[in-house]
């Protein structure tokens, strides 16, 4: 089947050796539900209302995602065996088990099937009953549920705590796809080195330097500012590009081939100023915290604005109605 795709796309530190990382992702979408458990994560998903229905056909058709261990069955949770027994389909199955292989009628077809041919085969068939829908002009909101146990999602992830989802998901009680998830989460954390942070410094996902001389050049075109543009008219708009570039998640992944401040401008304002606000994009971008010691204990200056996180200010707690209450 896949194998999980991980990147650390920023990975920050603070004076006080508090570390933020926003990891980038690609797995089994069947195990979302145990990742969104863990609500020290500030995340982004993709969206089976947004990805074209093609797309996500040709995908299952081709290459269907699927368990990484054929477990077999006994009590409890956890399947401790590996099972290699043949799934047998019925025979009134001949049809759609010869035009998947595309056999001829004058050659036999066979009911019994390795594991992964039969989740293939299950794959393929659920595609057929996909296009039938699609064909009917339904939409991609219906069309794709048929098709989720067959595909990847993309996440972002963005937290300080990641103790507790390493001690849950890398072990051997967890089931085998999440564990080889959280272990190549861990290995690239490992791997990965920290960029230092100051007060007034951010983590920036997505965010590379020569976006400062897109912004000046936007700056200066038409004349929106008439000055030169300072770092806090920088910052802004880098802060809202980093959120733009995060929530494209839903949809399509950030590739940095055709950046546009104008572009990310839009979505910025179309998710996070238009009500209702949709915030979770800022929840990915982040500054060190002030402290105050007192009796040599540290003491954050505004943990309200740290929202799930530990020792950084989030960007979501900066934004207007961020949080509809009541």
């Amino acid at each position: 089947m896949h194998t999980p795709d991980v990147k650390i796309i920023a990975d920050s530190i603070s004076e006080e050796g508090i570390r933020i990382r926003t990891y980038q992702l690609r797995y089994w979408r069947s195990i979302h539900s145990e990742l969104m458990t863990h609500r020290k994560f500030g995340r982004n998903a993709g969206s089976s209302r947004a990805r074209p229905v093609v797309t996500v056909l040709q995908d299952c058709m081709d290459a269907p995602w699927g368990p990484s261990h054929w477990g077999k069955n006994q009590p409890g949770m956890q399947a401790d065996v590996e099972q290699d027994a043949l799934v047998v389909f019925p025979e009134f199955m001949e049809g759609p088990l010869r035009a998947f292989y595309d056999l001829p009628n004058e050659q036999e077809c066979f009911f019994a099937l390795k594991p992964k041919e039969a989740w293939h085969f299950t794959a393929w068939m659920s595609a057929i009953s996909a296009k039938a829908f699609n064909d009917a002009e339904y939409h991609k909101q219906i069309v794709n549920r048929i098709l989720e146990p067959y595909t990847y999602i993309d996440v972002l992830v963005t937290a300080t705590d990641f103790n507790n989802w390493f001690a849950l998901r890398d072990h051997p009680a967890a089931q085998p796809e999440i564990r080889e998830l959280a272990h190549a989460m861990f290995l690239a954390g490992q791997e990965s080195v920290p960029q230092l942070l100051l007060k007034g410094q951010w983590h920036l996902p997505y965010i590379k330097a020569s976006d400062r001389d897109l912004i000046i050049e936007y700056l200066n075109k038409d004349r929106i500012i008439r000055s030169i543009p300072t770092e806090e008219d920088i910052l802004a708009i880098l802060l809202k590009m980093s959120a733009a570039r995060c929530a494209r998640v839903s949809y399509k992944l950030f590739d940095g081939k055709s950046p546009s401040v104008e572009n990310d401008l839009k979505l910025f304002e179309d998710l996070l100023v238009s009500r209702p606000v949709h915030a979770s994009p800022s929840e990915h971008q982040a500054t060190p915290d002030y402290i105050n010691y007192w009796d040599g204990e540290i003491e954050f200056v505004s943990p309200w604005l740290h929202g799930n996180l530990t020792g950084w200010i989030q960007h979501r707690k900066l934004i207007p109605n961020e949080y509809i209450e009541g």
